[in-house]
């Protein structure tokens, strides 16, 4: 198997990572499905994600180690690293925002339905509670009303 060189191989890594955060970003922006099958797909794609950008950070720290002791490469290829580089970081950034405005959603989200539910209980408990005696009869009319 061919061993390509360091510049090679990074500017594959950051290429890959630029597609995988438009990717992302372009999924974030699609309307998702508020099905319970919607949902679950969103969680199990959500959790791929998740381990992708590990795997970017995995290999990120391989390849950050030895760029630093690397000293055979050109300015032109620095050059054409930095800026995919700053690219890079430029949609990491806007993913990374929109990962935390998306996550302070779902926390209110998730505090307003447990209102909610707790508001359904209270109501369930004042029927349950001022529920009327079970009728004997149609005609029957309940004098404690």
């Amino acid at each position: 198997m061919p061993t390509y060189p360091l510049a090679y191989r990074i500017e594959d890594f950051l290429r890959r990572q630029i597609d995988w955060a438009e990717l992302v970003l372009a999924e974030l922006d699609a309307p998702t499905e508020t099905t319970e099958d919607g949902l679950e797909s969103l969680l199990v794609k959500q959790e791929t994600r998740q381990r992708e950008a590990q795997d970017f950070a995995r290999e990120y720290r391989g390849l950050s180690a030895e760029w630093q002791g690397a000293h055979d490469t050109t300015e032109e290829e620095r050059s054409r690293i930095r800026a995919q580089s700053q690219q890079a970081q430029s949609l990491m950034t806007t993913l990374q925002s929109r990962f935390d405005t998306a996550r302070q959603h779902a926390h209110r989200r998730a505090t307003q339905l447990r209102q909610e539910a707790n508001d359904l209980r209270r109501g369930s408990r004042s029927v349950t509670i001022y529920q009327s005696e079970t009728l004997v009869a149609p005609e029957f009319i309940d004098k404690k009303a």
